[in-house]
C-alpha cells in the first residue's frame, strides 16, 4: 500500500483524514479534528485470525480480515471520537452494519456479525465512500461531516482486561481492587493457589482472614495471564523481577502499559524496577503504584490513599479509574523516579525503626529515625532526578510513616526482631514473605556512594543485615556521629 509524504496510507482505507501523532499517549484533545496518525509504530491489532501488525492489517483489508478490538482505543482513540462524538469510552463503532474504528484504519465487518451489538442513531449524513482521502491540511470543519456520517451507527464497548502478576499479599490485594472495577486475572506461580482462589475466594498463604472478590479469576498459567492483559500489573519481588518480565514479554501486546509494585532495586545492576521492565518489556508505558498500603487495611476497606506515578496523564488517569475504590484514593504523579527511591528507601528505614522498638525504645527514637531517614530518601531522591515535593507525599512521608509505625510491615518486624537480638538469618528462616529492605539496603548505599549522598542510617542497617553488627552498636554509631546542621 502506498504512503504518501505524510506516512499516511494513500489508498485502501475506508477513511484517511490528515494529522500527525505526535505521541501515542498524547492527550485526548489533540485529535478533535485530527483522526489518522502515521504509522510507523510497531502496534498491533487483536483480530478474529490472530494478532496482525498495522501494516499487515493494510495489506489485509481486502482478503477480509476483521478487527476485533484496538489495545489503546480505551484510552485514546482519535477514530471513534470522530465517529461517535465520545472522548476516552473505548468504543468501537458498527456503522451501517459495519465495523468503523481504530485510530489507523477503518475495516468494513459483514452487518450479519453486528446484528446483536445494539443500536445508538445517529444524525442521518451520508457515509464517506471507500477510499476517499482527505488532504490533512483541508478544512477541519469536515470533521463534523464525518462524526455526523454514521448512520445507524453501533456502540460496543469494550472493557480493560487487567493482568496481575504475582499473587502475595499486596499483589492479591491490587488484583481484588482492580476485579471491582474491571475484568482482572491473577497469575500464581502454584497451580493450587490459583484453583484456591477460584473456589473457595481466599488466597490462604497471606491473606487467609479475606474473602476474594467473586469476579477476580486466577491462573497458574502465565501466558494465558499474559496474553490478553490491556494493563499489566508485576507484582513480583525485586530479586525475582526481571526473570518473570523477560518470561512474560513475548506474549505482550504493543504499546500494553506496565505497572510495577515491587519497592526494590535489582542487587547486580542497581535498577529500579521500572527500569528492569524497560530493559525486559521496551516500548510499553511504565507505570508505578506506590503508597501507604498495607495490604490487610486496604482489603478490609479502611480509608487510604496511594499514588499511580506516571509521565502520561492519560494512562495515570486510567490507571486512577481501575485501582481507585470507595475507601482508595490513587492520586497521580509524574514523577516516576522519586516514588520509585521513597519506596525503596523507606523500607530500609523501616528495618532500622523496628530495631529501635524491639530495643524498647519509644516514639521519640521513631520520631528521630523517620525524620533522619525521610532526609536521607529525599537526598538520595533528588540527586537521582526526583522532585523535592515528591518526598513530602504519600510516596515519601506517607510511606514511610505507615512503614516504620506498623506491626504488619515484613521491614518494620525484621528489624523489631534484630533489635531483640535474634540473627538475620533466624529472622529470614521464620518468614514466608519477603522483607524488600533487607536484600535493597546495599544497593541502597551502593547508589548513595554513586551519588555522593550520605546516609548513615543505611549504613548501620546494612552493618546489621549483612555484616553481622549487634544492632545496639549500630544505634550506637548514630547516635556519636559529629556534631552538624539539621540542613546538612
Amino acid at each position: 500500500v502506498p504512503f504518501d509524504q505524510h506516512g499516511v496510507p494513500s489508498d485502501d482505507i475506508d477513511w484517511i483524514v490528515g494529522g500527525e501523532l505526535r505521541h501515542m499517549m498524547t492527550s485526548r484533545y489533540w485529535a478533535a479534528h485530527k483522526a489518522i496518525p502515521h504509522t510507523p509504530y510497531p502496534l498491533t491489532v487483536r483480530m478474529e485470525g490472530g494478532d496482525k501488525s498495522v501494516e499487515e492489517l493494510i495489506g489485509s483489508v481486502e482478503r477480509g480480515l476483521y478487527v476485533t478490538r484496538f489495545w489503546y482505543t480505551r484510552f485514546v482513540d482519535p477514530m471513534a471520537m470522530l465517529l461517535t462524538g465520545m472522548t476516552r469510552d473505548g468504543l468501537f463503532v458498527i456503522e451501517d452494519g459495519k465495523l468503523a474504528g481504530g485510530g489507523h484504519h477503518t475495516v468494513r465487518r459483514p452487518a450479519g456479525e453486528c446484528l446483536a451489538l445494539g443500536r445508538a442513531e445517529h444524525r442521518r449524513q451520508p457515509s464517506l465512500g471507500r477510499g476517499e482521502r482527505l488532504h490533512r491540511h483541508q478544512d477541519d470543519g469536515l470533521h463534523d461531516g464525518i462524526v455526523e456520517a454514521a448512520p445507524a451507527t453501533y456502540a460496543v464497548a469494550m472493557p480493560i482486561n487487567v493482568a496481575v502478576i504475582g499473587a502475595g499479599s499486596w499483589g492479591t490485594t491490587v488484583a481484588a481492587l482492580a476485579a471491582a472495577n474491571t475484568p482482572t486475572v491473577l497469575w500464581a506461580r502454584r497451580p493450587a493457589l490459583a484453583e484456591q482462589i477460584n473456589t473457595e475466594h481466599v488466597n490462604a498463604d497471606y491473606l487467609a482472614a479475606f474473602t476474594l472478590p467473586d469476579a477476580l479469576r486466577a491462573t497458574s498459567d502465565l501466558v494465558e495471564a499474559v496474553a490478553f492483559a490491556d494493563v499489566l500489573v508485576m507484582a513480583v519481588p525485586s530479586h525475582g523481577y526481571r526473570d518473570v518480565a523477560a518470561e512474560a514479554a513475548p506474549h505482550l501486546r504493543p504499546w500494553v502499559p506496565v505497572v510495577t509494585l515491587s519497592k526494590g532495586l535489582e542487587r547486580s545492576s542497581r535498577k529500579r524496577m521500572s527500569e528492569v521492565t524497560r530493559d525486559e518489556m521496551p516500548g510499553h508505558p511504565v507505570a508505578v503504584l506506590t503508597g501507604p498500603n498495607l495490604a490487610k487495611e486496604i482489603l478490609a476497606g479502611q480509608p487510604a490513599a496511594s499514588v499511580v506515578a506516571i509521565d502520561n496523564r492519560d494512562i495515570a488517569a486510567e490507571l486512577q479509574r481501575v485501582f481507585g475504590r470507595p475507601s482508595l484514593r490513587v492520586y497521580t504523579n509524574a514523577d516516576v523516579v522519586g516514588c520509585e527511591v521513597g519506596g525503596v528507601v523507606k523500607n530500609v528505614i523501616a528495618i532500622a525503626s523496628g530495631m529501635a522498638e524491639g530495643m524498647g525504645f519509644g516514639d521519640n527514637t521513631r520520631a528521630t529515625l523517620i525524620t533522619r531517614g525521610l532526609a536521607e530518601m529525599t537526598r538520595l531522591g533528588v540527586a537521582m532526578g526526583g522532585q523535592p515535593t515528591t518526598f513530602a507525599g504519600l510516596a515519601g512521608m506517607g510511606d514511610l510513616i505507615a512503614t516504620c509505625s506498623s506491626s504488619q510491615s515484613r521491614n518494620n518486624m525484621v528489624g523489631v526482631q534484630l533489635g531483640q537480638g535474634l540473627t538475620i538469618e533466624q529472622v529470614l528462616a521464620n518468614m514466608n514473605m519477603v522483607a524488600e529492605g533487607v536484600k535493597s539496603s546495599p544497593s541502597v548505599l551502593d547508589l548513595a556512594r554513586r551519588y555522593g549522598v550520605e546516609m548513615p542510617i543505611a549504613e548501620q542497617v546494612v552493618a546489621v543485615c549483612h555484616q553481622g553488627r549487634p544492632a545496639r552498636e549500630a544505634l550506637a554509631a548514630l547516635m556519636g556521629r559529629s556534631r552538624k546542621s539539621e540542613m546538612d
